[in-house]
């Protein structure tokens, strides 16, 4: 019979610790770049350039239909072999994630941003107010009411995909969970930690991102 033996683990607590650190900061860093490229590809997407238009369809479904690890892995090893560059493992993991999310919130953003009442913004332009000004002052602000119950729920999305990033050799959680089984054959014991570590915090972002949607709605 199987014996579980988790304060074999303890040693290992640093390592585990770090991995959730380096998973943390790619989920933050890879969302804001999601919400940069998500921007860009509503605007295009919006954008009375038939051409531009049709390039932002183009892009976001082919995004939005590969898979996320197969993107990173191209990505990592796409950029070498055919521009010649060595991206950086986190780079790579970095921009994977941040473009793949951002093909999710494109269309987060382009249904936002058309649900501002189009009289508001017509208002607006009476009153002398240029295309930008009315962007920055009119939808932007009705606009991210929208869009910020979903976007949250995509940073809890990004948080668990992070562990793709494992087969870029990136110690994060999964990975750091990896080279805890290596050195200890603990493989259930620790896989349940690293488990019950995304459930607890992915719970938290949950419960963070309701409460973030109860108070948009007290304020529509």
């Amino acid at each position: 019979m199987y014996h579980l033996h988790f304060e074999a683990l303890l040693p290992y607590a640093p390592l585990l610790i770090r991995g959730l650190y380096v998973t943390f900061y790619i989920s933050i860093v890879a969302m804001a770049v999601g919400v940069v490229c998500g921007l860009l590809f509503a605007l295009a997407r919006l954008s009375p350039l038939f051409l531009l238009h049709i390039v932002a369809r183009l892009l976001i479904d082919f995004i939005r239909g590969v898979p996320l690890l197969v993107l990173l892995i191209f990505i990592y090893y796409g950029v070498s072999i055919f521009l010649g560059i060595n991206i950086p493992a986190m780079v790579a993991a970095i921009s994977g994630l941040g473009i793949f999310y951002g093909a999710y919130l494109a269309e987060i953003f382009r249904a936002g941003i058309l649900e501002v009442d189009k009289g508001q913004i017509e208002a607006a332009k009476s009153l002398g107010m240029g295309q930008l000004r009315v962007f920055q002052r009119v939808v932007m602000p009705h606009a991210f009411r929208a869009v910020l119950p979903p976007v949250t729920n995509s940073f809890i999305s990004i948080f668990k995909d992070s562990s793709l990033v494992s087969v870029l050799a990136i110690s994060e959680l999964t990975r750091a969970g990896q080279e805890v089984v290596i050195a200890t054959f603990r493989a259930f014991e620790t896989y349940t930690v690293v488990a019950l570590t995304y459930y607890s915090i992915a719970t938290v972002l949950s419960f963070m991102s309701s409460g973030v949607e109860k108070w948009v709605r007290r304020g529509q």
